[in-house]
């Protein structure tokens, strides 16, 4: 590979970011290393405490069949982004004219399914994704 004698036109190849204060440290020359562990974020006590709480809420939910194919073929089917701010929690949802819905397009199980396989890209014998398509 040949080096280029002009760097004219670089910024249709780049970005640029700002560095506002509290700015990034200066630049140390060195190689970037692999770590093992980042000491960076909440203690392991203190996950513990965000996620215990959780798992017991879910325990029961999932005992009775909740699934995650289940979660996201509800996401797709009701037209509402998993991360979207909402009007409402998902299980106060009233249907297709929901303030929550980012389209009133209805998709039909097929398409659905479709969607929800590109996801989780699991063969398509999913016994979820069957018995959904089915109504």
């Amino acid at each position: 590979m040949k080096m280029a004698d002009s760097n004219k036109g670089w910024h249709s190849e780049w970005f640029y970011v700002a560095n506002p204060p509290p700015a990034l440290p200066a630049f140390s020359g060195r190689f970037a290393e692999k770590r093992r562990e980042w000491s960076w974020g909440p203690s392991a006590d203190e996950k513990k405490s965000w996620t215990t709480p959780m798992l017991d809420l879910l325990g029961p939910l999932k005992a009775a069949g909740l699934t995650g194919v289940k979660v996201m073929w509800t996401f797709f089917e009701r037209r509402i982004q998993p991360l979207m701010a909402r009007v409402h929690t998902l299980y106060q949802y009233t249907g297709v004219k929901d303030p929550t819905r980012i389209s009133l397009e209805m998709l039909m199980p097929k398409e659905v399914r479709a969607r929800v396989w590109v996801v989780i890209k699991r063969p398509d014998d999913n016994p979820d994704l069957d018995r959904h398509e089915r109504g």
